[in-house]
């Protein structure tokens, strides 16, 4: 859970300042772009994790316990 804070905390700092980079510098419409590629961008990711969990995430029990 840490880590989970870390990452979060890092990304409410780092994505308003690169926001407001982008705004500046390559107009109103770039951050709202670039976010909408980073998620994008993402989904190959999110695919992948799930196909990998998948098996793991199947409920398991024997007939003795019930």
């Amino acid at each position: 859970m840490g880590i989970q804070s870390f990452f979060f905390n890092i990304g409410a700092v780092v994505g308003p300042i690169m926001g407001g980079f982008f705004w500046d510098y390559f107009g109103n419409k770039a951050p709202f772009t670039i976010s909408i590629i980073v998620e994008l961008s993402l989904i190959p990711f999110y695919i992948i994790a799930v196909y990998l969990m998948k098996p793991h995430l199947t409920e398991t029990y024997s007939e003795e316990q019930i």
